[in-house]
């Protein structure tokens, strides 16, 4: 109702973001100035938003963002209302897109997300970080693997043992 918003873009849809803008430009040529809004209901389950990128300004070191979202609701927090619940990008994707990378000579990642911890949850087939984590180390001409910010639950003994096996 502010009439100073012209756009309203949801955080799952960064990637219509150019189109949005081109759109509204063009109705408002046309003297049409209504509300474009283009926002997911954060309160029920929305597909992770695929997102990849083929080269950085750091030739060395890429980010790839590996899940979306959080499902823990604490009181101090806004994320679960403003980014949803947990997304995980497919593992598949991600590996991809870690090879694109490591052939065009990136040597190191850092997976990143809101709660990576949670990776997988949201999947039905077992999924889940440490098992990410054994397969992105397994990929040849990688040299190190970095882990953005993860939660200290998900440190439980399991992950630790399987964890120390890595060499990346």
């Amino acid at each position: 109702r502010d009439p100073d918003i012209d756009i309203a873009i949801g955080n799952n849809n960064k990637s219509k973001a150019v189109d949005i803008i081109e759109k509204h430009l063009a109705n408002r040529e046309e003297g049409k100035v209504d509300l474009i809004t283009d926002i997911n209901d954060l309160k029920n389950p929305c597909p992770y938003e695929p997102m990849s990128i083929t080269g950085t300004m750091e030739h060395n070191r890429a980010y790839i963002k590996i899940q979306d979202g959080c499902n823990q609701f604490c009181t101090y927090c806004i994320i679960p209302f403003a980014r949803g619940r947990v997304r995980s990008r497919k593992q598949s994707e991600i590996i991809d897109e870690i090879k694109a990378l490591v052939s065009r000579g990136y040597k190191e990642v850092v997976l990143t997300g809101i709660h990576i911890g949670s990776y997988g949850m949201d999947f039905k087939d077992g999924s889940d970080f440490i098992s990410l984590l054994e397969e992105v180390n397994g990929i040849e001409g990688l040299k190190r693997v970095r882990i953005s910010s993860l939660e200290p639950g998900t440190v439980t003994s399991d992950f630790v043992d399987r964890i120390k096996k890595l060499d990346r």
